[in-house]
């Protein structure tokens, strides 16, 4: 190994870095939603989250929402105090938060998700992010445009010096894709429906080539 790194340097080369971004329509929905409840004492504000909680799941899975899939991703229960300042040792009642996550293969039923749930009791929206199912085909496309930009860079670069660009001798690649955070929602009072815009999954891919080189 050690002597083929030596005569890669020997080698006269040049090396490029290009990206390549593919922006994809998002098959999947991820909804992060919590019920947040209140109580003089730690139990009964567990009891009374508990059952808003089975409340909205049950009204959830009962809606027009296929492949849906739901998963609870947090429980916390914590103190309240007159004076968060001083922390005073009695605390005046007691908060619990359950926060759970709904997957769903239907981006279009991302409002009706939501609707349903906060009818249901849900009083916080702590996510909403459209993933897709399969992202390895888009990474996979956002690498050969990476690889196509790469080889264009480097065929610049070597006919202003006036060498011939040989084959690429060494590779290496990183990819990330960014779903859209959140989505634009606006919660309406009354029986409208809360608009959800999907945006796209974007998919880049990085290479970075070096390629051998010739004289003309």
């Amino acid at each position: 190994t050690t002597l083929a790194a030596e005569e890669l340097e020997d080698r006269p080369s040049v090396q490029v870095t290009a990206s390549g971004t593919v922006a994809s329509a998002p098959d999947r929905v991820r909804v992060s939603l919590s019920v947040e409840s209140s109580g003089r004492t730690a139990r009964a504000a567990a009891e009374t989250n508990a059952k808003s909680m089975a409340e909205v799941i049950r009204r959830v899975k009962r809606a027009d929402l296929p492949g849906i899939n739901i998963r609870t991703s947090g429980f916390r229960l914590s103190p309240r105090y007159n004076d968060e300042v001083k922390r005073k040792l009695e605390p005046v009642g007691y908060t619990a938060t359950n926060t759970i996550q709904i997957l769903l293969d239907d981006v279009d039923k991302a409002g009706l998700a939501l609707d349903t749930a906060m009818k249901a009791g849900a009083n916080r929206v702590t996510g909403l992010t459209f993933e897709l199912r399969e992202p390895e085909a888009a990474y996979l496309q956002a690498l050969g445009e990476a690889m196509k930009a790469a080889q264009r860079q480097a065929k610049v670069l070597a006919e202003a010096a006036g060498v011939t660009l040989g084959p690429p001798i060494l590779l290496a690649t990183s990819g990330r894709f960014r779903p859209p955070e959140y989505a634009r929602a606006k919660m309406f009072a009354g029986e409208a429906r809360t608009p959800i815009e999907a945006g796209d999954v974007t998919t880049t891919a990085t290479v970075t080539a070096t390629y051998a080189l010739g004289q003309d």
